[in-house]
């Protein structure tokens, strides 16, 4: 019987969840190079919070982005409203109201 430590038999399903996620997220860039909305994307990647993989997730999840007259209407709508508790206060009332799915239940 081979024994490990603690710490490598931690380490290792993290190690292995780590390359695939690397391995997942280079094969999204690779296909998202040809995507018609990959524009998009990259305007919305420059928002403060929104990354490349939430940017492709919320052109995914909503669509027709032009809904939203200005960019903090986005931003107000997917919580990414900053300051304030009055901020807050709003953008914890209007988020029970739509699916969370893409940006509070990933994991």
């Amino acid at each position: 019987m081979v024994y490990m430590s603690t710490t490598t038999a931690v380490s290792w399903p993290y190690a292995k969840r780590s390359i695939r996620v690397a391995r997942l997220d280079e094969a999204l860039r690779e296909q998202a190079a040809t995507w018609r909305f990959l524009p998009v994307v990259k305007a919305l990647m420059t928002l403060r919070g929104i990354e490349f993989l939430s940017g492709i997730t919320i052109v995914a999840e909503l669509g027709d982005l032009r809904r939203f007259p200005h960019p903090r209407d986005l931003m107000g709508y997917l919580g990414l409203v900053p300051g304030g508790t009055r901020a807050v206060v709003r953008a914890s009332r209007a988020r029970s109201r739509r699916p969370e799915t893409a940006m509070h239940g990933a994991s």
